[in-house]
């Protein structure tokens, strides 16, 4: 089906993209950190929520 090469090629974006969608999470809880609870949750995706991409 595929080989380990072209499985690489796809798989180095993909863990490239999760974890910078991990950084940025982190980057806006600690924006929002010194405003409270409320505002972290305001900006946090509820958990096992899709990319907003996924959703459509």
């Amino acid at each position: 089906m595929f080989t380990k090469k072209e499985l690489r090629a796809l798989l180095i974006p993909l863990v490239a993209e999760q974890i910078l969608t991990g950084i940025m999470g982190a980057a806006d809880t600690l924006m929002v950190s010194s405003v409270g609870e409320a505002a972290i949750s305001g900006v946090s995706p509820p958990a096992g929520a899709a990319p907003e991409r996924e959703r459509r």
